[in-house]
């Protein structure tokens, strides 16, 4: 039987062949350069975030400001408009503020600043609404910073949230009050300086007198805030009490216009729970699947990015609280405000949360690699342009 021999074993005349051999294919073997391009150019997850978050900005900015003025106001727009230029120029007004005194106020900031024209009391509304996309990034303590950031940007694309923050009606308000309300609730709840408390309590106080609706949407904010909670004994007693002083002492500077008007305390809290009673709890029922209607037709995106979440997401804790938030948001606008934007507002906000979840989901899972590649890059083309 042979067996192979050992260089040492062999002749001397086959060791100079193997040399030559050896010889002759490295002097021959072919050498390649590295381009820039063929290099792997490692951009860590935090810039990825910020530029996602940058677009979405971008985008709210495009969506929300360009040709304010297209549409008429429709009768609370003009309501809160004409009030506000009333207070701004010291004229008697209404007492009872529309029975929405801080939307009235935060229109008036901008007349004074800007001018009396209609479209500067729009711009007015458009910056909540951007601000609002940037807000889903104060959430990242409860529902991540991944999440946060893919949230900004569905926001930033939702036609529901567009639709508010090129209106008067207060929606654009009554999400962003909410979202900050939730923000520094949880703040409080992860131990942080009790300062986080007064600001929830302002918000909160803000947020009812933005719209006959801010009450409802801050029993959904607060149920939102337990669902979030990781330790409830993080409210301590100095940070409840500090955010009920918050709460009642921005009340009552808002209600009555900054203390200019003291009489207006009582007659717009009275218009703002009679509205609440005559044009929303008294038409219980009443279509009540619009907003279901909304969200199939103006927010499939939402809709499928929720659905991924529900089923496949995790953590199931996280996924079954915004699921619970986004639910019970859903009915209360069904039963109480199924033909208001507003309520349309109060339903889309949580689902943004929920479908930040599933998105994220499904960007760690798509093979980016291969994007590159002929159908695959057609494809992705394809759905942007959908």
């Amino acid at each position: 039987m042979s067996r192979e021999l050992s260089i040492d074993d062999r002749q001397p005349w086959e060791r100079a062949s193997l040399d030559a051999a050896e010889d002759l294919e490295t002097e021959y073997q072919p050498t390649y350069e590295t381009s820039v391009l063929d290099r792997v150019v490692l951009v860590p997850a935090h810039l990825w975030r910020w530029a996602a978050v940058s677009v979405a900005l971008v985008a709210a900015f495009l969506l929300r400001f360009p040709a304010l003025d297209r549409w008429p106001l429709d009768v609370t727009g003009a309501n809160v408009a004409q009030t506000a230029h009333q207070l701004i120029r010291g004229e008697t007004g209404s007492s009872n503020l529309v029975g929405m005194p801080f939307a009235v106020e935060w229109t008036a900031l901008f007349l004074f600043i800007g001018g009396s024209a209609d479209s500067v009391a729009r711009i007015a509304f458009a910056v909540a609404g951007l601000a609002a996309v940037a807000l889903f990034l104060a959430l990242s303590g409860w529902i991540g910073a991944r999440t946060a950031a893919a949230a900004s940007v569905l926001a930033a694309l939702s036609p529901t949230l567009i639709a508010n923050s090129r209106q008067l009606s207060g929606g654009a308000l009554v999400t962003t009050l909410t979202l900050i309300v939730i923000a520094a609730a949880v703040r409080v709840s992860e131990g942080r300086h009790v300062g986080w408390a007064a600001v929830s309590g302002a918000a909160a106080a803000l947020l009812v007198l933005s719209h006959p609706l801010g009450l409802p949407a801050l029993l959904l904010g607060v149920l939102a805030v337990l669902l979030a909670q990781r330790d409830s004994r993080s409210w301590t007693r100095d940070a409840s009490l500090i955010g009920v002083i918050a709460f009642v002492a921005s009340y009552v500077v808002s209600s009555t216009a900054l203390l200019t008007r003291p009489g207006s305390l009582s007659a717009s809290t009275a218009e703002l729970f009679e509205r609440l009673s005559a044009d929303y709890l008294s038409e219980i029922g009443t279509r009540f699947y619009m907003p279901a209607f909304n969200l199939i037709l103006n927010e499939p995106l939402l809709l499928v990015f929720a659905i991924v979440a529900l089923v496949t997401s995790t953590p199931r804790s996280l996924v079954r609280g915004a699921g619970i938030w986004s639910v019970a948001s859903l009915l209360f606008a069904s039963l109480f405000a199924a033909d208001s934007a507003v309520g349309y507002a109060i339903a889309v906000l949580p689902l943004v949360a929920l479908a930040g979840i599933g998105a994220v989901h499904v960007v760690e899972r798509l093979p980016w690699a291969r994007l590159r590649q002929g159908a695959a890059l057609l494809y992705t083309i394809a759905v942007l342009l959908m």
